[in-house]
């Protein structure tokens, strides 16, 4: 007997059990990877600098069915960072998409 389609993405990619960390996790590519791997069945925390996008990209989250955690930091600061790593524990995957794109007038 064979796996269903569903059933055999889920057994050969899912990622229940696992943790992930998403830097610049509440906008752009960072929120588009944090939906993505909760939809395959990761513990996902996103770490932002404001927790008013935090609070948007988990609000938008649970909208479409995907539960994430929040933590709120400035990466490009060292105490924040420290204090980021303590907070999210054991992390599986670690993506880092925060960045900054300062575009200077022409």
């Amino acid at each position: 007997m064979t796996d269903s389609p569903d059933a055999f993405l889920a057994r050969s990619f899912g990622l229940t059990g696992r943790r992930a960390l998403v830097t610049g996790g509440s906008s752009g590519i960072g929120r588009a990877i944090a939906f993505g791997l909760a939809q395959a069945g990761a513990d996902v925390i996103i770490a932002a600098r404001t927790s008013a996008r935090l609070e948007t990209a988990i609000r938008e989250g649970h909208d479409l069915g995907v539960s994430l955690s929040a933590l709120e930091a400035d990466v490009a600061q060292a105490e924040n960072r420290a204090r980021l790593l303590e907070g999210a524990g054991a992390v599986d995957i670690l993506v880092n998409a925060a960045g900054v794109n300062i575009r200077p007038p022409l």
